[in-house]
């Protein structure tokens, strides 16, 4: 069954028809493969999706922690440090510089 026609331009462009984009629902984006099949081709199309589309999309295991949390566990770890190297800069006493 023939679902519309294209005429390529001389820059190897092709509009797709109307119906047949409303069909696929091939969207400005995606990609379209083109698999030979001897007799014929077929033509498979990728829908690229926003990335806003896939927020939600994985469960999160534990909730975020709020700022106030991350504060106190960072606080925690450097104390833990200051009193296992016996300074916040660690056991040499070195900065970053040296």
């Amino acid at each position: 069954m023939i679902l519309g026609k294209a005429r390529v331009t001389s820059k190897g462009q092709a509009t797709l028809p109307a119906d047949l984009r409303r069909r696929l629902d091939i969207r400005a984006g995606d990609d379209l493969y083109f698999d030979d099949h001897g007799d014929g081709v077929m033509v498979h199309v990728v829908h690229r999706h926003a990335l806003t589309e896939l927020f939600g999309v994985l469960p999160a295991p534990d909730p975020f922690p709020d700022l106030e949390t991350v504060g106190v566990a960072v606080r925690a770890s450097v104390a833990a440090h200051v009193v296992k190297d016996g300074s916040a800069r660690g056991k040499r006493g070195a900065t970053a510089h040296g």
